[in-house]
């Protein structure tokens, strides 16, 4: 009972903080564009920008069929990536002579990356312990 009361607080908390990412994330790349004159490249980078929050988002909601620790990499990439994204796209990891268009293109790539690397690891080595408890 205490396990899945723990995850239930810790599934609710990640999805606060990936809600609130997303929306900031949303403000912060309508606030950077606002000066540009193409409607369509403020739409596709919103997109892109929030691709990374709403696949998040869906693997929260079918990870309840996974290994625990698959869904704990889950809610812990939430909570991670989410800061990241925010403090990234607020301009406070900025580079002198860095093109403030360069962030949000590059972004969503690395926190993709981050979980295509994560949730697989998470869940071969979910697989590896069930094998072993099984004999």
């Amino acid at each position: 009972m205490k396990k899945s009361s723990e995850f239930r607080i810790l599934r609710i908390i990640s999805l606060v903080v990936l809600l609130a990412g997303a929306i900031g994330s949303f403000y912060l790349t309508l606030r950077e564009g606002r000066n540009d004159k193409s409607v369509l490249e403020i739409i596709l980078f919103l997109f892109w920008v929030i691709s990374p929050f709403l696949a998040l988002f869906i693997a929260s909601s079918i990870s309840k069929r996974w290994a625990d620790s698959t869904r704990v990499t889950v809610y812990i990439l939430m909570l991670v990536i989410t800061p990241f994204s925010l403090i990234s796209y607020s301009g406070a990891l900025k580079l002198p002579g860095m093109s403030p268009a360069f962030v949000f293109l590059i972004v969503p790539p690395l926190t993709w990356l981050l979980m295509a690397i994560a949730i697989p690891i998470a869940e071969s080595f979910s697989r590896k312990k069930t094998r072993k408890e099984k004999g």
